[in-house]
């Protein structure tokens, strides 16, 4: 008498199991998630970065920052 119910308790969780995706491998999700940072940081303008990509801020930043440096420690201040 309890088997029937049983039964169809196991198909029901054997159906369900056998329709979910199935579960990705570590190297797809690597190869996703490296796709996705390249997208972040490459090609993808942000508003808090006055819509540049990440990349093209850091170059913007460097350059400000190279160039404010310089006057300063240049060969021709150390010589005076």
């Amino acid at each position: 008498m309890g088997a029937p119910a049983g039964s169809i308790d196991l198909a029901g969780r054997l159906t369900t199991r056998l329709q979910r995706p199935a579960a990705p491998r570590v190297d797809d999700a690597r190869a996703k998630i490296s796709a996705w940072r390249t997208h972040q940081n490459e090609s993808r303008p942000h508003s808090a970065l006055d819509w540049a990509t990440p990349n093209e801020f850091a170059r913007r930043y460097s350059l400000q920052v190279t160039s404010a440096i310089l006057p300063v420690t240049g060969s021709a201040s150390l010589a005076a």
